[in-house]
């Protein structure tokens, strides 16, 4: 193996995406368009479903995750491909993805006052 160029045989390889989006946003919606976008790649196994789902609940988003089977030798075009997609058309559906905000609050000390 020593001077050897590895390959990976494998077909498929599993890939993960994930975005955030708004509290009010209309979740199914997300879903229904990432698993849309998924499903109409050509590098994407159709042998193999693809899996979208809330993954968590995160301080400024609701968190979709998606796990897919990519052509090994288009994996990473494929990937790119798709989280384009996925943020093209979020933006197309009125999805907010939000950024994370803190609110702080300042307090006023007073010297002297009992």
């Amino acid at each position: 193996m020593i001077g050897d160029v590895l390959v990976n045989s494998f077909e498929y390889r599993i890939a993960i995406g994930r975005v955030g989006i708004a509290y009010g946003s209309d979740v199914e919606k997300a879903i229904s368009a990432i698993k849309f976008i998924l499903n109409e790649n050509v590098n994407v196994s159709a042998e193999n479903e693809a899996i979208v789902g809330i993954e968590s609940f995160g301080d400024s988003s609701i968190d979709i995750a998606y796990r897919y089977w990519a052509v090994t030798t288009e994996y990473y075009k494929t990937q790119f491909a798709v989280n384009k997609k996925v943020f093209d058309a979020l933006n197309e559906a009125r999805i907010t993805i939000p950024f994370p905000q803190r609110e702080i609050t300042i307090k006023e000390e007073r010297i002297g006052v009992v």
